[in-house]
């Protein structure tokens, strides 16, 4: 392999995130130890102007493990930005063609990062599945998960331009994007543009800039997906629907087909109505996506029953319990 393939970065954003961050360093510290040999692996971290203790616990960690790396960059924010102008401050800094963006609160699972980087070089987004962490505790297969499966197999004969212009779910840290996409000067003003919700705008940006652009995803679990109290969508709510109402506007400027259009427009009244009855039952976006779901029922089912496995949910579990047994014993340390 030559230099460019063996190199790989991991990219950090982080916020806020000291009761996490251990845990996700940690993981990353074991994919190396277990998978990075012969490989030159960086490490960038963007802290959004944490004011809790996330900056001091980042040194502490790099005092005893910098060696590791062939390289260390921290980009600390001297004010809090947003989400996507942090991953605009890591993509500027990015030089390996592989790497993984990752929040700070998620953990890396046991499966081989480096290999399915590789192999997902030839498409423009790649993803796995999420297993989800609530209350400190790994969830295995569950509805979220059978969401991302479904909306997969919907749109897997659609370009990611279609994709990311449907109702669907999504999971950004699972995701893997192509270097030159997302190094792309046109990308990063498109993102630019916006606050906290990154994922969504990184590819509509990568999909109208690449029409062919496609997108894949892997039955196999690479991160461990964290929602609490702190997550973005809930601590940064106006960012949020303000970056969501601009989305929509965006899709809506840059759309020819009417019927596209008015789905668009719907969806938008949708996503700001108060009314539980009128984002549910009178969602025909949704509607129109459920049974398409059922419609695809055999292909999304075939597709699921690898990730219904006890014995690989047994690995997994096992798994986030070493990284969370290597964090506590290196908080105690400190």
């Amino acid at each position: 392999m030559s230099k460019n393939e063996t190199s790989f970065s991991f990219c950090v954003l982080a916020y806020n995130h000291e009761d996490f961050i251990l845990e996700h360093l940690e993981s990353i510290r074991y994919q190396i130890e277990n998978y990075g040999n012969n490989r030159n692996v960086f490490l960038i971290l963007n802290d959004d102007a944490s004011s809790d203790g996330t900056r001091s616990l980042i040194s502490d960690w790099l005092l005893s493990y910098s060696d590791v790396f062939a390289g260390v960059k921290r980009i600390f924010n001297k004010a809090n930005i947003g989400t996507a102008k942090s991953v605009v401050n890591i993509v500027r800094s990015l030089e390996t063609e592989n790497f993984k963006l990752t929040a700070a609160d998620d953990v890396y699972s046991f499966e081989n990062i480096f290999d399915v980087m590789c192999c997902s070089r030839k498409v423009a987004v790649c993803s796995g599945v999420p297993f989800r962490i609530i209350g400190g505790e790994l969830k295995g297969f569950d509805f979220y998960a059978l969401s991302i499966i479904a909306t997969y197999k919907v749109y897997q004969s659609k370009s990611l331009n279609v994709r990311s212009r449907c109702i669907g779910a999504y999971n950004a840290p699972n995701a893997l994007y192509k270097y030159s996409l997302i190094k792309n000067p046109e990308v990063m003003e498109f993102l630019s543009g916006f606050e906290v919700v990154e994922d969504w705008a990184i590819n509509v940006a990568i999909a109208e800039l690449d029409k062919s652009a496609v997108y894949e995803l892997e039955p196999v679990v690479l991160v461990y997906y964290r929602r609490t109290v702190s997550s973005t969508y809930i601590v940064a709510n106006n960012s949020f629907v303000a970056d969501q109402l601009k989305m929509f506007d965006h899709l809506v400027s840059t759309e020819s087909k009417r019927l596209n259009i008015l789905a668009l427009k719907i969806r938008r009244y949708m996503f700001m109505s108060d009314s539980l009855f009128v984002k549910r039952l009178l969602n025909v976006a949704l509607w129109s996506f459920a049974l398409k779901c059922v419609l695809r029922i055999v292909p999304i089912s075939i597709f699921s029953r690898n990730m219904l496995s006890k014995e690989l949910y047994r690995k997994h579990k096992s798994h986030y319990e070493l990284i969370k047994f290597r964090a506590i014993s290196f908080s105690r340390e400190i």
